[in-house]
């Protein structure tokens, strides 16, 4: 299968265009964590208080991976092909499909059923559609990336299982939180694993794999934009494990 975005890629510089779309896409995050955390805001909230200021700082990688998903609007509107082209560019198109949908799926949700009375299956559920459409988006990069090293090969490949686990998973906890344990009572140690593992894992590798690649000096900010916004979101999300513990 040929790639459909195989357009010689230029070497960009950073404009204001980009910078506004960042902003942008910062300023979607940032609405939406700003609405989620009032609506489980209560007094005294300590936790809450810890989540608006983790929120202010995850909101600029996030508001990168938004950005990629809109730069390929617009580029597809103009019929521009040469985004996305390099692993970083892919990254960020890949995980801003993946935090959109997260949001968009959570907000039905409460929308549907309310804050306090949705049932907690529906949540589950509501992730479903992200955990397909990413896999599907890696898929796809896996594809383009004939040309790019073992390691970026690797990576996609990891990133497209670790999608593929994340719907068998959201599919468990459904059906765990709607039938009752059954036999999905391991789930939550399939889940464990994965929220554990695969942020660390990435955060770790993210890095080796982009300096490994013998291709890095023919490369373009918005790869490297890609690859700084996934490892920080990745080490974010180790530290929210943790705020999590904490405050338990």
């Amino acid at each position: 299968m040929s790639c459909p975005f195989a357009e010689p890629t230029p070497r960009r510089r950073l404009t204001i265009a980009h910078l506004m779309l960042w902003t942008l896409g910062c300023a979607i995050a940032l609405g939406f964590y700003r609405g989620r955390i009032l609506a489980e805001q209560r007094p005294d909230d300590r936790f809450a208080a810890a989540q608006q200021v983790f929120a202010l700082i995850y909101c600029l990688p996030a508001g990168a991976r938004i950005g990629g998903v809109l730069l390929f609007a617009w580029m597809m509107c103009r019929g521009d092909k040469s985004f996305p082209t390099q692993p970083g560019h892919w990254l960020l198109l890949c995980e801003g499909i993946s935090v959109l949908l997260q949001w968009l799926g959570r907000t039905a949700i409460i929308l549907i059923a309310g804050f306090e009375e949705r049932p907690i299956y529906l949540f589950w559920a509501s992730q479903l559609p992200n955990c397909i459409a990413t896999a599907v988006a890696y898929g796809i990069a896996l594809s383009c990336s004939s040309n790019e090293s073992r390691l970026w090969k690797a990576t996609f490949t990891f990133l497209l299982l670790e999608h593929i686990l994340a719907a068998v998973t959201s599919v468990g906890l459904a059906f765990y939180f709607a039938t009752g344990p059954g036999a999905w009572r391991g789930i939550w140690s399939l889940y464990d694993l994965q929220y554990r593992c695969c942020p660390l894992l990435l955060a770790v590798a993210l890095p080796i794999v982009a300096l490994a690649d013998p291709k890095r000096r023919q490369t373009d900010f918005l790869h490297w934009t890609g690859i700084i916004a996934v490892t920080a979101s990745s080490l974010f999300n180790v530290l929210f494990r943790w705020l999590i513990t904490y405050f338990r």
